[in-house]
């Protein structure tokens, strides 16, 4: 079965054969309309395969289709690669992520260990300097150190006297102490 452009090149053919035929009856017989319809008929036949053959030039779509069908596996073999490397990177990430998270559970049971011995020696010196602090209560006491005596109750350093008028001066607070 022919195609569409094998029946064009074929219908172009006989009209040429049959113009090519006019053309020599109207050149034996001299008849110059038989002549002219034959040049005619061959002139149409000859743009019928010439416009057949710009058609196929104009509408081939092979070598569109060819580098569409290459970019296309290229587009498919560049999705396959992103997948791919789009799950290695979210296992990556989650991995990196429970590192963090197992490494903030170590650091905090690191610091509470920590704690609670900073904790147990605080209390271990406070409780050494508290009973230090009653020891030497103790012996004070013992000692006498603590019994105020009458003579070690005289003034160390005596304020100044104070004016005579300056109550005087405070009470109205218009005068001028002198």
């Amino acid at each position: 079965m022919l195609n569409m452009r094998h029946r064009t090149y074929t219908a172009a053919g006989a009209i040429l054969a049959s113009g090519a035929i006019l053309v020599v009856l109207g050149l034996v017989r001299s008849a110059t309309p038989e002549t002219l319809a034959g040049v005619v008929l061959c002139i149409s036949a000859q743009m019928l395969a010439c416009m057949r053959i710009i058609y196929r030039w104009v509408t081939d779509t092979s070598v569109v289709r060819a580098a569409l069908l290459g970019s296309k596996q290229r587009h498919d073999e560049e999705a396959a690669k992103h997948a791919a490397g789009l799950i290695a990177l979210t296992a990556e990430t989650e991995r990196v992520r429970q590192e963090g998270i197992a490494g903030a559970r170590r650091r905090d049971a690191a610091l509470a260990v920590e704690r609670a011995q900073l904790e147990a020696a605080f209390e271990e010196k406070r409780a050494a300097l508290i009973s230090q602090a009653i020891e030497t209560g103790v012996q004070l006491e013992r000692s006498g150190a603590l019994e105020v005596a009458a003579d070690r109750a005289r003034v160390i350093v005596p304020f100044p006297a104070q004016p005579a008028d300056y109550e005087r001066a405070r009470g109205r607070g218009r005068d001028v102490i002198p």
